[in-house]
């Protein structure tokens, strides 16, 4: 674990951002291990442990109502921000971290071991939540928590969606919250998905019209186009671009690199973000939809191999998506030489309902994304 620690504050420490941390009753480990990571220098503009009442008081400007909790790790958060910009000499991306936690300690506890920590940029706020199993963990096991939770506060507002575990116990999760921009929201896990309009409106968690055409769209192609100009007029509806930002196999998305892929779709389409990366997490998201997917996706999403060799999890993917009034329409592909579509994919019987094919004369488009990357 600690060398996926590492790589991500290298990542860290080779972004622009810059940040103020300060802690408070716990998380003090992320201290140690943002500097012991070279260039470190680049990033640190200060780091802060007003540990006393009063200390915490001196930082603040007024006395918390509670001392861990939610509303002192924002108020933390925006008073680093703003120490942040006091500090910084150049124009870079700047952001405040605030940790406050109540941990394990030489005498019993009558409230909740937990941790709350906040990270505050010029337009979003974001907040995470851990409240620990007593007697699971002695202190210095709940404080590796609390600093590692510092630390993915850090990389994402750095736009680095951090490959590292949290060796949490199944009673235990991060509760993410936060507000302003959307679409950090989304990343940390704050919202479910974000409807993006072809006019650059952005709605938190709203509802698309039609049905959707799933892709990683980089680039967006005149597949794409062509496919959601057929599939508008097969199903009379309007067709919406989704993206996840989250991957079977491949890293997360940054923010930044989702906002550059947006605007692709400026003035074009509409487009709905989501961290859904499978279909049976997408219709739990967007319930009743109609997918419109290619032949290549069409045979995944039948074989049990794509479910961990488990003929039984397929089973139960696909009876969820029905369960929740999903269906798809399927456009053939060219596969070894040979044109696919969906009637050469071997759908089980119960689920046929749920499939809807566009005919070979009515689109055939054969490129894809990464030929179009590599050409």
């Amino acid at each position: 674990m600690d060398a996926e620690i590492q790589d991500v504050i290298r990542q860290v420490h080779a972004s622009p951002v810059q940040a103020v941390v300060v802690v408070t009753g716990g998380g003090a480990q992320s201290i140690s291990r943002l500097l012991r990571v070279p260039g470190a220098s680049r990033t640190v503009l200060e780091i802060l442990v007003p540990y006393s009442e009063r200390a915490l008081e001196d930082f603040l400007g007024e006395r918390p109502n509670q001392v861990a909790s939610v509303e002192t790790a924002e108020a933390m958060s925006r008073q680093a921000h703003s120490r942040a910009v006091e500090l910084a000499e150049a124009d870079v991306p700047l952001v405040g971290i605030g940790c406050t936690a109540a941990l394990a300690t030489d005498r019993p506890k009558r409230g909740a071991h937990r941790v709350h920590v906040a990270r505050c940029t010029s337009d979003s706020t974001v907040t995470y939540s851990i409240e620990f199993t007593k007697g699971l963990r002695d202190r210095a096991g709940e404080d590796t928590l609390a600093g590692l939770l510092v630390v993915r506060a850090l990389a994402e507002a750095a736009g680095i969606a951090p490959d590292m575990s949290m060796p949490l116990d199944p009673t235990e999760h991060i509760v993410i919250g936060g507000s302003g921009d959307p679409i950090d929201l989304l990343v940390a896990g704050a919202l479910d998905r974000v409807f993006v309009r072809a006019d650059g409106t952005i709605t938190p968690n709203g509802r698309p019209n039609g049905a959707l055409l799933s892709g990683s769209f980089d680039p967006l192609h005149v597949g794409h186009r062509e496919l959601a100009t057929v599939a508008a007029e097969a199903l009379a509806m309007q067709v919406t671009m989704e993206m996840s930002v989250a991957n079977v196999d491949k890293p997360p998305l940054s923010a930044s690199v989702i906002r550059e892929r947006l605007k692709q779709f400026e003035g074009i389409y509409d487009v709905v973000l989501t961290k859904a990366p499978t279909f049976a997490e997408k219709v739990r998201v967007l319930p009743g939809s109609c997918f419109i997917i290619g032949y290549d996706t069409m045979k995944r999403l039948i074989d049990p191999a794509y479910y961990g060799g488990d003929p039984q999890k397929m089973t139960k993917a696909l009876s969820s998506i029905a369960q929740l009034k999903g269906r798809f329409l399927v456009a053939g592909r060219l596969d070894n030489g040979i044109f696919g579509t969906l009637e050469d994919v071997p759908v089980p019987e119960e689920f046929r309902d749920m499939f809807e094919s566009i005919p070979e004369h009515r689109f055939r488009r054969d490129i894809s994304s990464t030929h179009l990357r590599t050409s």
